[in-house]
């Protein structure tokens, strides 16, 4: 069987899970992040966790057809519920809200994040809270990386074990590593998020939210 390609946006992801992986994919939908990094031998094995049955029973089919039922195990699980120290040293959690993704991180068993080498997530909204909660439970932010896909835009944070805050409240929204990084997408992405800023102030009447809105242009247009 030839395994369904991966989008932009999880192909970003699979750059930043690091090599000899065990991965733990919550909310793996059809698996095809597990199974591309089996096939490419990226990663040693993997468990693919979902909270329902529907995609697991489809994960099931891509596995078995590609022969992979030795490397990828699946649960039925809600978030990281159930998974205990030593069963994988690293997690991905992709295409979830950023609240959501924060609670799965907070619910899991601290132990078992504690051991993890490597937490990779990617949050559909509030990137800030997801870097701040990160903060919170002791991991830094190492890597970042951009995708723009039919039209949307996704961001992926890849975090380690560390102590790190930042200073602003600017840098959890945006990202320290991002916007250091230069990259072409999201300097594009910034300079037009900026312009749109600009242009919602104009139509604010409250000189407090017409300065704030202001100062986070500024802010933009600093950075880039």
């Amino acid at each position: 069987m030839t395994i369904q390609p991966l989008s932009i946006r999880l192909k970003k992801v699979a750059e930043l899970v690091p090599e000899g992986a065990v991965l733990a994919d919550i909310g793996c939908d059809h698996a095809y992040l597990a199974m591309n990094l089996i096939q490419s031998g990226k990663i040693l094995r993997a468990i693919c966790s979902d909270i329902n049955d529907g995609p697991l029973e489809s994960a099931k089919e891509h596995i078995f057809a590609a022969h992979l039922e030795e490397k990828i195990s699946l649960r039925l699980a809600n978030g990281l519920e159930g998974f205990q120290p030593g069963q994988a040293d690293t997690v991905v959690i992709c295409g979830m809200g950023g609240m959501l993704i924060s609670d799965i991180l907070k619910a899991a068993d601290q132990e078992f994040l504690a051991g993890l080498s490597a937490l990779i997530v990617q949050p559909q909204t509030e990137p800030d809270l997801v870097r701040r909660t990160l903060h919170e439970l002791g991991f830094k932010i190492e890597q970042e990386a951009f995708a723009m896909e039919r039209g949307k835009n996704y961001i992926i944070i890849k975090a380690v074990r560390g102590k790190e805050r930042y200073e602003d409240a600017f840098s959890y929204k945006y990202g320290r590593l991002l916007t250091d990084s230069k990259d072409p997408e999201y300097s594009r992405w910034l300079k037009e998020r900026a312009e749109k800023i600009q242009s919602w102030a104009l139509e604010v009447q409250d000189p407090q939210k017409k300065e704030q809105l202001l100062e986070e242009a500024r802010w933009i247009e600093h950075v880039i």
